[in-house]
């Protein structure tokens, strides 16, 4: 688990706690006016409580403020509101009980949705109801989902992307977005792998010209994953299944 903005401790939280927002720059919900008036009606944080990097930070106390809190991250959306000004304006949300983070995100991250609740199973079990009512959205105990070795290379399987190391020690991530098909591999020891290019699966013209970018220079992702046998095989395309099924990939999982 990615350390958190406090140091945690193992109680488990309680019904109460605190919110923290922090805006990216001085143009923040400049995109969202209604959602900017209730962030700055919220009361700023001092030098001693600030628990975020950067930005005018407010802290809001829950649940008596939970829909100011709410407002100020655009929910309900206004009409006129561009419906991605969230992932720019938002710099990051913290929820903590004293010193108990809880949820920490940093929306422009993608990547960065962190919710603190190993040791509290209630917790965990209220987040995982809330979510299942959301598409393509789960949780998933931080770290990879699986890991396993060949011929002295090292592999992982998390929910957002297939990793594994090169002989000089580094570790290369192939984004999950890419993957187009996985099938088992002749022989079932490996799985065959389709990839898409970074730039076929952008959302947005910026992102189609990083992707031309990334395809010239990024390595290839691999066209079969060794996995040594059969029964990691049908682990690894189980997992990619469960994936595909509950984050809403867009790939194929098939066996031979």
């Amino acid at each position: 688990m990615r350390s958190p903005p406090r140091t945690p401790s193992s109680r488990p939280p309680p019904s109460g706690g605190r919110t923290s927002t922090s805006p990216r720059a001085r143009t923040t919900y400049a995109h969202a006016p209604t959602a900017g008036r209730a962030f700055r009606s919220l009361a700023p944080a001092s030098a001693g409580e600030r628990a975020l990097d950067g930005g005018e930070e407010r802290i809001g106390t829950l649940p008596d403020d939970a829909e100011t809190a709410l407002r100020a991250l655009g929910d309900p959306i206004d009409g006129d509101d561009p419906l991605n000004w969230r992932a720019f304006d938002v710099g990051a949300v913290f929820v903590r009980d004293g010193e108990t983070p809880l949820y920490h995100s940093v929306p422009h991250e993608f990547h960065v949705r962190e919710v603190y609740a190993a040791d509290a199973p209630a917790y965990r079990d209220a987040v995982r109801t809330a979510l299942s009512a959301i598409d393509g959205v789960a949780l998933y105990p931080a770290g990879p989902l699986l890991t396993w070795r060949v011929n002295e290379t090292a592999y992982e399987l998390t929910p957002t992307s297939l990793r594994y190391a090169t002989r000089d020690g580094d570790w290369r991530a192939h984004s999950l977005d890419r993957l187009a098909a996985a099938e088992t591999a002749r022989g079932g020891r490996g799985v065959d792998c389709e990839w898409r290019s970074m730039t076929a699966t952008a959302r947005d013209p910026i992102q189609r010209a990083l992707g031309r970018v990334y395809d010239v220079v990024a390595s290839e992702p691999p066209g079969t994953v060794p996995t040594g046998d059969a029964s990691t095989t049908e682990a690894v395309l189980a997992a990619l299944s469960d994936l595909a099924e509950s984050l809403g990939y867009a790939y194929a999982v098939s066996r031979r």
